[in-house]
Order: C-alpha cells, then sequence, then structure tokens
C-alpha cells in the first residue's frame, strides 16, 4: 500500500525518448530518438523526464507553454505526451524528507514560480530535467543522474564558450 508510506513516500523519476519522427515539430532539436542509444553510451542524449510521487496516481513535469501559464503540469505516471515521447525507464531517486502535505505545498510553489512559468522554458537552461533534478533535490537530497541532462550540460558550455569568443 503506498499510502502506508505517506509520511516519507519515494520519488522516482520517469525518463522518456523524444519519438524521432516528431522531435523536429516538437522541440526543433536533432533528429534524436533514436541516436539516444548510442548516445546514452556516451553520456549523451535529448530525454524528458517527469517526478513521481508514490502514492499521488501523478507525474509532474515542466515544459513550454507559449501563453506564459504555468509550466508545471502533471500526468498519470509513465505516459507523458505518448505521441511525442516514448517510456524509456523508471528510476528510483529516493525516500522523500516529507509527508504528502508538505510535497503538495512544495510543488504549488514550484508551479507558481516564475522561474517555471511556460515562457520560461529554455531547452539547454531550463528544461524539463533541471526541474525535475530540482524538485528531487529538495524532496530527497538526491539529484537525477547526470546521463538524463547531459546534453544541455554540454551544449550550455558550448554556447557560453561560444558567447565569450565572438
Amino acid at each position: 500500500g503506498a499510502m502506508l508510506n505517506a509520511d516519507n513516500p519515494s520519488v522516482y523519476v520517469n525518463v522518456y525518448d523524444l519519438r524521432s519522427e516528431n522531435a523536429p515539430r516538437v522541440h526543433e532539436v536533432v533528429d534524436v530518438a533514436a541516436a539516444n542509444n548510442w548516445t546514452k553510451m556516451l553520456g549523451f542524449g535529448v530525454f524528458h523526464s517527469g517526478v513521481e510521487i508514490d502514492g499521488t496516481g501523478r507525474e509532474y513535469f515542466f515544459g513550454y507553454n507559449p501563453f506564459g501559464g504555468p509550466g508545471v503540469n502533471w500526468c498519470e505516471p509513465g505516459v507523458a505526451n505518448p505521441e511525442i515521447y516514448k517510456h524509456r525507464q523508471r528510476i528510483f531517486i529516493g525516500k522523500s524528507k516529507m509527508n504528502h502535505e508538505k510535497i503538495m505545498k512544495v510543488l504549488t510553489n514550484f508551479r507558481r514560480s516564475a522561474h517555471y512559468s511556460g515562457d520560461e522554458y529554455d531547452i539547454l537552461r531550463n528544461n524539463c530535467n533541471h526541474f525535475t533534478n530540482h524538485v528531487c533535490k529538495i524532496l530527497t537530497g538526491k539529484g537525477i543522474p547526470g546521463w538524463v541532462n547531459r546534453m544541455a550540460d554540454t551544449c550550455e558550455i558550448y554556447r557560453f564558450a561560444y558567447s565569450r569568443i565572438f
């Protein structure tokens, strides 16, 4: 029973591949899902992720919203936008240090935060994986595995270097 652990629910991250045929249309990134398998070996890929809180039946994620409303929303665990994302794996991050009531307060604050409003989404600087990592750190003290967001980190380093040179 998930509710038996209501005081310290388990926190999971669901990781998704971008479906390659939709990648250019959706994120205007490279055509990626097919490449994710070999890039993962290099610690490199383009993934979507969300945070699943045990006992809530919900997975919270951050995404682009051109109308500027909240970027933080929820879906059924493991089925984020199935026409765009294909579920890859579920990773146990840890037990939450808070009860459900506190967790809901934290998530409400994230949803109201200007940093995570829908028009603040940036594929490299402020994406779904940055959000997932941030929530996991607050709830469990642990972040998500590095490979989930490594492409953004790497591209950001290049972009930073590039902007310095020119």
